[in-house]
């Protein structure tokens, strides 16, 4: 007997997966509309042959916003990806619903000091409802109101989950139930072949704040100071443009925008250290994506990554915010491929697809 027969002890088997996101899983840098299409994908590959797939994208759009949702079954499975999209399904009060939560959210960011800390080097004094944007109260609206009839939430790290207990749980009249890292990356990416010559680099980089894109620029001024040359590529898509006003000259940094899969693919081939300086990250799946190839990994002591990744074994990891601590960190990697060989066996393990569909499953079928 399937998954979807197995639920609730149904007779009948679900019809139907329907995916709702407020993202769009064809913009090549929504990465969390396309981890939530990938984990739709799977979950249906693992149901009965009957079970169709309906996917939705674009909530946070003023249209979908407003979308008619009254075709839902009451033998749907509802995956919600944000809070636009859970809230709307919601309202429906039809089929069970499953919340895809990526990250802590504004209101969390608001609500908790150490959410707060994470994402500024100083922290930040927690806000009251009252004093809140009112962009940030009506997501807490929407976020409580999907959480409220939500059968589960699905947290990609155990840090988000953390978060959401401890934020959202106490607002609600019932106790989360939660399952963790329901996310993977594709394990079957090739194994990393980099470039002999001077060591490359790469990280993902956006313009925001928390992504600490001056991390990058000291850390390449204080290894060319050291004397060692290299190459850092910076895959910044659309936001190319602004990163490139902020780039310092003589560093031989080298930006990237909209990138086609091979091109992306060979850039990750040919690194030899991926360098995630970002002060929090939820799980980084960027972070993934080079471990599944082999490539050696640096990311900062806090948020998501070091749930998952033990210092020294599958990466290096450094202090948050403390750039002279991240050229260390790099040096070290530099010295130590193994780390990413064995990041590439955690992967295969434990974020595959089917293992990440497999938490899932376990997670609706404990539910009584």
């Amino acid at each position: 007997m399937g998954l979807i027969q197995r639920l609730k002890g149904r007779a009948a088997p679900y019809e139907r997966v329907v995916l709702l996101m407020d993202g769009d899983p064809s913009d090549p840098l929504d990465s969390v509309a396309r981890a939530d299409l990938a984990l739709a994908e799977a979950l249906l590959a693992r149901s009965p042959p009957e079970t169709s797939l309906i996917c939705i994208g674009g909530f946070a759009g003023e249209i979908k916003q407003r979308a008619d949702l009254g075709w839902l079954k009451p033998s749907d499975l509802i995956l919600a990806g944000g809070s636009f999209a859970g809230a709307s399904a919601a309202r429906e009060k039809r089929g069970r619903l499953v919340f895809l939560a990526h990250t802590p959210g504004s209101p969390a960011k608001a609500l908790d000091p150490e959410v707060a800390a994470s994402y500024h080097p100083r922290g930040a004094a927690p806000l009251t409802p009252r004093l809140m944007g009112p962009r940030t109260e009506a997501k807490l609206r929407r976020v409580c109101e999907a959480l409220s009839a939500a059968e589960l939430v699905c947290c990609n790290s155990r840090w988000t989950a953390e978060v959401y207990r401890r934020v959202y749980g106490p607002m609600i009249s019932r106790r989360l139930s939660i399952c963790v890292e329901a996310v993977g990356v594709d394990t079957a990416a090739p194994l990393s072949q980099p470039i002999p010559g001077i060591p490359r680099l790469l990280s993902i980089l956006r313009d925001r704040p928390r992504k600490r894109a001056e991390g990058i620029w000291a850390a390449a001024a204080a290894l060319r100071a050291r004397g060692l040359e290299h190459r850092w590529d910076l895959l910044c898509g659309r936001d190319e443009a602004a990163i490139r006003a902020q780039a310092p000259e003589g560093l031989n940094l080298h930006l990237h925008g909209l990138l086609k899969p091979p091109a992306l693919e060979a850039l990750f081939s040919q690194a030899w250290l991926y360098v995630h300086p970002a002060r929090a990250e939820h799980l980084g799946l960027g972070i993934l994506e080079a471990l599944a190839r082999g490539v050696p990994v640096v990311a900062s002591r806090s948020g998501g990554p070091p749930t998952y990744l033990r210092e020294g074994v599958e990466a290096t990891l450094f202090e948050p915010d403390d750039w002279g601590d991240l050229t260390r960190a790099i040096l070290e990697a530099l010295e130590a491929p193994q780390r990413g060989r064995a990041g590439r066996q955690m992967v295969q393990a434990r974020f595959s697809w089917g293992a990440a569909v497999g938490r899932l499953q376990a997670a609706l079928e404990a539910r009584p």
